[in-house]
C-alpha cells in the first residue's frame, strides 16, 4: 500500500477472511484524508463496462452512450485532478476472479497513468483461488509484472481459531 503502485492480490478460498480484510483496510483508510478508495465487487462484466463501474465507483459523471475513449479521459483527468490535490487513488476489487482477461488488462492500461513522475492509480484485486490462476495464465504477462505483492490467505489452524475466539 504504501509504494502506491502496481497490483497487490489477495487470494483464499471462501470463508478465509478476505471481504472481512477489504473492510478492515477501508475502516484504516478513512483517516487518511490523502488516498481515495474505491471498491468494485465484480460481477462478469467486459473491458468497457469495467470503466463505466469504474466511473461510477469513482463518482465520475458520464453518459451511457459514451465511448472507450470518453471514458478513459474521465478516468485520467480524475487521477490527475486527485495527484494535482496530493491524493493517491486506491481501487480494491473484491470478487476478482470473475473479471475477464480483458477487464483486468483494462486495468493494467489504467495503472500506467502517471503525474509528475509518479504512479497516481493502484489496485488491490481479492478474490478465491482462481484469480491466481487467472494471472498467471497464457497471455498475463504484462499484468504479472506489474504485481508487487501477493498473498494467500489459509484457513485458521485449531489454535489459531481458539486465540481468535479467546481475543473477541
Amino acid at each position: 500500500l504504501m509504494q502506491g503502485e502496481g497490483f497487490v492480490v489477495v487470494t483464499g478460498m471462501p470463508g478465509t477472511g478476505k471481504t472481512m480484510l477489504v473492510k478492515e483496510l477501508f475502516q484504516s483508510l478513512k483517516k487518511d484524508k490523502d488516498i481515495i478508495i474505491g471498491l468494485m465487487v465484480t460481477s462478469q462484466v467486459g473491458a468497457e463496462d469495467t470503466l463505466r463501474v469504474l466511473a461510477t465507483v469513482f463518482n465520475i459523471k458520464y453518459k451511457n452512450d459514451d465511448n472507450k475513449a470518453t471514458l478513459l479521459s474521465y478516468l485520467e483527468d480524475f487521477f490527475i485532478e486527485s495527484a494535482r490535490l496530493g491524493k493517491r487513488v486506491l481501487l480494491v476489487v473484491d470478487e476478482a476472479q470473475n473479471l475477464p482477461k480483458q477487464s483486468i488488462e483494462e486495468l493494467r492500461m489504467l495503472s500506467n497513468y502517471e503525474w509528475e513522475g509518479n504512479v497516481i492509480f493502484q489496485i488491490f484485486l481479492v478474490g478465491q483461488e482462481e484469480l491466481g490462476e487467472l494471472l498467471y495464465s497464457t497471455g498475463m504477462e504484462q499484468v504479472k509484472q506489474r504485481i508487487v505483492a501477493i498473498y494467500h490467505l489459509k484457513a485458521m489452524d485449531a489454535d489459531e481459531i481458539k486465540n481468535y475466539i479467546i481475543f473477541f
